[in-house]
């Protein structure tokens, strides 16, 4: 049996500590909060990245999707940014929040976002509205590894997002 409690206060290999926090992330052991918490704060972005998926998309601990929400919007890497987006997506998800959905929504259209964000808020909101399989996830893999913007606007499939969000009261801008 893996002692995770003495990788975490002895292990400097990032690798062990890495496959640590995945670890106690999928066996839900969440009396290692403190210690996952404890690497958004991190100057490696895996780790960061990491921890924001496990105290999100795997633990969906209630006290942080706000603190998703602000990583997601204001740190400078991309690899931050997508995990601690889909951290905070994943609530969404689970609830069908409309104003959620309505901000996830904007980031399909918005071009100042990576081509990995966009695809990934896609597949988001498609679980939200259960687009899927309407939504394949081979279109959201194309859009996540688009080279432009205009690549990814030709693959999004408008037509049933805004459809899809009209039903549901979404505005449609664009």
């Amino acid at each position: 049996m893996t002692d995770y409690e003495e990788i975490f206060a002895e292990s400097s290999d990032r690798l062990e500590i890495y496959e640590t926090i995945i670890d106690v992330g999928k066996e839900s052991l969440k009396q290692f909060e403190p210690q996952v918490r404890s690497y958004l704060d991190h100057e490696d972005e895996e780790l960061v990245g990491q921890a924001a998926m496990t105290l999100g998309l795997r633990w969906s601990l209630p006290e942080f999707k706000d603190e998703a929400e602000r990583m997601w919007r204001s740190s400078s890497s991309a690899h931050i940014r997508e995990s601690a987006f889909l951290s905070w997506a994943s609530y969404s998800t689970i609830s069908g929040d409309q104003e959620d959905a309505r901000v996830v929504r904007e980031i399909v259209g918005d071009d100042q976002y990576s081509p990995r964000l966009r695809g990934a808020a896609l597949s988001h909101l498609s679980r939200i509205f259960e687009m899927k399989p309407r939504v394949s996830s081979r279109v959201v893999s194309a859009i996540g590894d688009a080279e432009s913007s205009e690549q990814v606007n030709s693959l999004i499939p408008w037509d049933l997002v805004n459809e899809i969000c009209e039903e549901f009261g979404i505005e449609v801008v664009g």
